[in-house]
């Protein structure tokens, strides 16, 4: 004779979800950056998401040069020679080599209100970034997509991380070169279905977006 039992409801969690094989988050490293408790930043990270949509190929070429030319370390404000940003962007040799262009994306920038005050006349290059989240994210060219993407999989998921570090033994040593580890842009779970997301910006050739189904294939057979 069969114990007839009361059915138990259980649902997983990430955390439970990657500990089952095995694994475990590293949350240690993850960046401040893919935070996205702050309300006002979400609604922020979609208006980045809209400029770089109607801009992808200039993007990431944005991103480096932001981060090369008027990224001071330790401040939002940007105070340039105008004359040296027009010479330093003829110099890039690349889709974003003239002043006209890079101001189209400055200007959707500072519509937004992505950026402040911005100006770009009488010989001055100057404007100040919202904030510190923005700014983190205008210098990843990649983070506006991943965060975009996750907010999108987090409204249709049981549940969903960005930027996941997995150490796939399940011991975090906090030792380089010793945890076998995995970055994952975007995990999410639906029901008992894992979703692994990578988010990859600018121009794909075959043999990068082959690289990138290799690593989420990877991931999957772990």
């Amino acid at each position: 004779s069969y114990l007839a039992v009361e059915p138990r409801a259980f649902s997983l969690d990430l955390d439970k979800y990657i500990e089952m094989h095995g694994g475990k988050i590293n949350y240690s490293l993850h960046k401040s950056s893919k935070d996205m408790d702050d309300p006002e930043f979400a609604e922020d990270v979609e208006k980045l998401w809209s400029v770089e949509n109607d801009f992808t190929e200039e993007w990431n070429l944005l991103s480096i040069f932001l981060r090369n030319h008027m990224m001071p370390e330790y401040s939002l404000e940007v105070n340039c020679d105008l004359e040296k940003i027009e010479n330093s962007l003829r110099n890039t040799n690349n889709h974003l080599n003239t002043l006209s262009k890079f101001n189209a994306i400055m200007d959707r920038l500072g519509e937004a209100g992505i950026l402040q005050d911005l100006r770009h006349s009488d010989g001055v290059y100057s404007f100040r970034y919202k904030n510190k989240a923005v700014k983190e994210c205008l210098k990843d060219g990649g983070s506006t997509m991943e965060l975009y993407v996750y907010k999108r999989e987090q409204a249709v998921s049981d549940d969903c991380k960005v930027g996941v570090h997995l150490d796939w033994d399940g011991v975090i040593h906090y030792s380089p070169g010793i945890d076998v580890l995995n970055e994952i842009d975007v995990l999410a779970l639906k029901g008992n279905i894992p979703v692994f997301i990578s988010c990859k910006t600018g121009k794909m050739g075959p043999s990068k977006a082959l690289h990138a189904l290799y690593e989420l294939e990877t991931v999957a057979n772990r």
